[in-house]
């Protein structure tokens, strides 16, 4: 009886959101197909097809300011070589041969609003630190590598935000996947003009203790930075990251970003441990990476991005083209190329790969 009280509510309630239009519903149908080329490597193929066919469906609500609800759901297909990197992840399901659908719920939240307080429940992005590509601090949003743009998902948790200033404010959060919790605790606030975070970490099931800072601030130039000290019990695993970023725009056209990381930790004493590591799949000692962007009109986007492992010298570079056709149609050319090793984790990717990927965005 109790299973249908809940669903009669549950149905209630969000028939009433649709019929009263206060859910605002947007998204993207992104399909994308092209080839990889293997160098050198025995178990595969020279050359394989991979594609992926993505339905992304936003929606968020408010009501009178203060409840709101957000959310992201992928629904992708993927194809070919995508297929069998991805199949293992539990979100996944075999469709056909080489073909799986993957469910990627990347952010599903509700926050309740009172005064300074904000109180935020479900799966959200947690932004700790400041950087683009790699960032010490972001640990529970990890990169979603078969995006280009290196977007982050979200992690279940609950989060209690006050605000103590118009640019200060104190979170504590916890994150739970249901088989450990994580406690983050963050203070932030404008100081001599930069926005500045003080984070500590705590992770349950590995007994680690962290502790960390981040910088970002308008000089000449645009710049940021972050620093993490990890404590465990076995001094083998404690370490230390940091990351410093400038970027600079010219004639409002052209825009350039550094970012530099160094992490401390000797991989092999974190193979069971590798995920949690700041950074992954990032888990070189230091890496550089460098992002010219070209904007020549509203109908033209030209992206470089190149990313060296200075440990190895390994290599990673997109070369992204993106076409507006039509308001809500975008054509996209986009060619990838892979150093051996670049990723620093033994058996993951550690073989020279092309890929190149013709893409069409439809917005809704």
């Amino acid at each position: 009886m109790r299973f249908f009280i809940l669903v009669y509510l549950l149905t209630n309630f969000f028939s009433n959101i649709f019929t009263q239009n206060i859910l605002d519903i947007s998204g993207h149908f992104f399909n994308s197909f092209g080839v990889v080329y293997f160098d050198d490597v025995s178990f595969l193929k020279d050359t394989s097809y991979l594609g992926i066919s993505t339905l992304r469906l936003n929606f968020i609500n408010e009501f009178k300011n203060f409840i709101k609800i957000d959310g992201s759901t992928d629904f992708s297909i993927l194809y070919g070589f995508y297929s069998e990197l991805f199949s293992r992840l539990e979100n996944s399901t075999k469709l056909n041969d080489n073909v799986f659908l993957e469910v990627n719920v990347r952010k599903l939240y509700i926050m309740f609003k009172y005064s300074l307080l904000d109180i935020y429940l479900g799966r959200q992005l947690l932004k700790f630190g400041e950087g683009y590509i790699f960032s010490p601090l972001n640990q529970f949003s990890k990169i979603d590598l078969k995006d280009i743009s290196f977007s982050r998902i979200g992690s279940d948790s609950l989060r209690v935000k006050i605000q103590f200033s118009d640019t200060g404010y104190f979170e504590k959060i916890i994150i739970s996947d249901f088989k450990s919790t994580d406690y983050v605790l963050k203070l932030n606030s404008l100081v001599w003009n930069l926005d500045t975070s003080v984070v500590s970490i705590y992770h349950k099931k590995l007994n680690w203790l962290s502790f960390g800072f981040s910088l970002k601030g308008d000089l000449v130039l645009g710049i940021w930075s972050e620093v993490l000290y990890n404590f465990a019990q076995d001094i083998s695993k404690n370490f230390y990251s940091y990351l410093v970023g400038v970027d600079y725009s010219f004639l409002e056209k052209i825009l350039c970003r550094i970012e530099y990381i160094y992490n401390s930790y000797n991989i092999e004493n974190f193979l069971q441990e590798v995920m949690y590591l700041s950074n992954y799949p990032f888990i070189s000692e230091n890496y550089l990476a460098t992002q010219i962007e070209f904007i020549f009109d509203f109908f033209n986007n030209l992206t470089l991005l190149s990313i060296t492992n200075l440990t190895n010298n390994s290599n990673f570079f997109i070369f992204s083209y993106k076409r507006n056709l039509l308001q809500n149609l975008d054509l996209s050319f986009t060619l990838r190329y892979t150093t051996k090793n670049f990723f620093g984790i033994k058996d993951f990717l550690d073989f020279k790969m092309l890929t190149f990927l013709i893409g069409l965005n439809i917005k809704y």
